[in-house]
């Protein structure tokens, strides 16, 4: 007698080692933030007028769940969604992809894997190691590496994210064991902090450039215009600050004739989490993406017990399909107005 025959279980939607997929809703989501206002096409700029957000929503109900009323076998091979989740534009007929014109662009990462390891990344308010990060986002050391160095690059401050307000500014000297040097290394670092009814708020920090002849510039990235700042300066950089209209008042600072009181204890935080989790270890012409990286977790990540980081890691999602930051100004203009009004002084 013949023994049955087992029906094969089928082969799984992903096989171990296969890409994973994004699935029809989270698609949805990250062409809604990529594309606000309707497909854009990055390189010959072709925008389409029509209802395209209805349009691909019936294709792709044609297209996983069989045909609809509605839609013509005609109207279907006209569709410029392709399969791969890539959309054709119909002017220049290039394939485009969710990433292309945003720092993402040229990885070859999944999004689904980035979006994990996004998550990972902002779970801890202080921070995490790249070992730590790859073993629990399940992607290689090299690779983790790389999308920290992208997430670093998209959390710059914005220049409509500057400090307003009144500010206290400070700076400090952090030393440094990078890991390709036998001796520490000492950096300048520029803190700027909000304060909030004597408290601190949102903050800003850069690495001071110790070549340059007005060392007030870094000061215009991390502060607007208008703004009253408090500080104790040296009088090239409070003069530098008022020609450009910065209101600029001396503070006492007790700890340091260098630094106001919130920047201080803004520093005093800073420098441990340097020294625990990546040891010190940074190279000072990667320092300043450590420093947007801890001024994005201060300014967003909720400080408390069992505080969510999900709304977080949403705000890092858009940046990172957005168009890259700008590069930081040289702020010639600036200098050359300092410039000419010392001259006329």
């Amino acid at each position: 007698m013949k023994s049955a025959k087992l029906k094969s279980p089928g082969r799984p939607k992903n096989k171990p080692g296969s890409k994973p997929k994004l699935s029809d809703d989270l698609r949805d989501q990250l062409e809604r933030i990529r594309f606000p206002n309707g497909f854009v096409c990055p390189h010959c700029g072709w925008r389409h007028t029509g209802d395209w957000a209805r349009e691909k929503a019936e294709r792709i109900r044609q297209r996983y769940r069989g045909h609809r009323p509605g839609l013509s076998p005609a109207s279907l091979r006209q569709t410029w969604y392709l399969k791969n989740g890539k959309i054709k534009c119909q002017q220049c007929h290039r394939h485009v992809s969710l990433t292309v014109g945003t720092p993402l662009e040229g990885v070859r990462t999944p999004l689904v894997a980035v979006i994990k390891t996004a998550g990972i990344f902002l779970e801890n308010r202080d921070g995490i190691g790249t070992a730590a990060l790859a073993a629990q986002a399940g992607v290689s050391p090299e690779c983790a590496r790389n999308l920290t160095g992208i997430f670093r690059t998209a959390m710059a401050l914005a220049p409509e994210e500057r400090l307003e307000g009144t500010v206290q500014v400070g700076e400090f000297e952090l030393r440094l064991h990078p890991a390709k040097s036998k001796h520490p290394v000492s950096a300048t670092v520029a803190i700027a902090v909000e304060d909030v009814h004597g408290g601190p708020g949102r903050i800003a920090a850069a690495v001071v450039d110790k070549q340059d002849p007005d060392p007030w510039v870094v000061y215009l990235d991390m502060v607007k215009p208008g703004s009253k700042i408090e500080a104790r300066l040296p009088d090239a950089k409070i003069d530098g600050l008022r020609y450009n209209d910065y209101r600029v008042a001396c503070i006492a600072a007790p700890v340091d004739p260098a630094a106001s009181p919130l920047c201080a204890d803004i520093f005093a935080r800073l420098e441990p989490v340097f020294r625990r989790i990546y040891r010190g270890a940074i190279s000072p012409g990667n320092l300043q993406g450590y420093l947007d990286e801890y001024a994005f977790r201060w300014n967003r990540i909720p400080r408390g017990l069992g505080a969510d980081p999900r709304p977080t890691t949403q705000v890092l999602i858009r940046k990172l399909l957005q168009p890259p930051p700008p590069a930081r100004s040289s702020h010639e203009a600036e200098r050359e107005r300092y410039r000419r009004e010392d001259a006329i002084v």
